[in-house]
């Protein structure tokens, strides 16, 4: 939280006990009568541990240390409630069913091809076009060094 302008920081050994202890507390939560709240309660009390500890800058291997045990343990308690459990290409291969977009994962893909041969031409009309296309359709393009990928707008 925030206190008189600035934020509170999480130390290396307030997450190594909030990663220790979570996976135990939300099983002792879930045994009590399956008490969901106080169960994700612990999960986001986690998230939020980990966060404060991120936003402070940390270096070095713990920040990946601390990201990958973290969603480990979120995998693992999300199966319960059979969430966190999917990963974003499962989620647009989803969503392209579900919200009707008129393309299917191939034919996303090669509208990003034709968009890469363009671009590779320095045709930027084009490749403007197939972006704008797929827009229309709710896909977004993201555009890294190394390669393009895709998603499909949420809402």
């Amino acid at each position: 939280g925030r206190t008189s302008g600035k934020t509170s920081t999480v130390n290396v050994n307030e997450v190594e006990k909030l990663l220790s202890s979570t996976k135990g507390k939300f099983e002792d939560a879930m045994n009590d009568d399956f008490n969901t709240a106080l169960a994700l309660g612990y999960t986001f009390e986690l998230i939020r541990g980990v966060h404060k500890f991120l936003d402070g800058k940390a270096s070095g291997q713990k920040p990946i240390e601390f990201i990958s045990k973290t969603k480990e343990t979120l995998t693992e308690i999300g199966r319960v409630f059979n969430i966190f459990q999917k990963t974003q290409e499962d989620w647009n291969k989803a969503l392209i069913k579900m919200k009707k977009i008129g393309l299917s994962e191939k034919d996303i893909l090669d509208r990003i091809s034709d968009r890469r041969k363009a671009r590779e031409k320095k045709d930027w009309n084009s490749a403007d076009k197939i972006r704008k296309e797929l827009e229309n359709k709710g896909v977004i393009l993201e555009d890294r060094e190394d390669a393009t990928s895709w998603k499909i707008k949420a809402g």
